[in-house]
Order: structure tokens, then sequence, then C-alpha cells
């Protein structure tokens, strides 16, 4: 088990998991409409 986490390709594989995850939930909760609603100039 050492060996497998000691493994680049875990890394890789584990940051590859977070990131969707954290793009998952941002684009869920919605936290970037605020900003996008101004760039695009539509009301609310």
């Amino acid at each position: 088990m050492n060996r497998i986490l000691s493994s680049p390709w875990f890394v890789v594989a584990a940051a590859a998991i977070i990131l969707a995850v954290n793009m998952g939930i941002r684009q869920t909760t919605g936290i970037m409409l605020p900003e996008i609603s101004l760039d695009l100039s539509l009301p609310g």
C-alpha cells in the first residue's frame, strides 16, 4: 500500500479528483454567478 501512495500517478489522480469535486461544487452552488452576471450586463 505504501508503494501505491508514493506513486506519482496516485498524486495525479488524487489532484484530478479534488479539482473535479471543487469545480462541481462551485458550479452547483452558483458561487460565480454574480460575477458572470455583471460581466454580461444581465439584470439581477
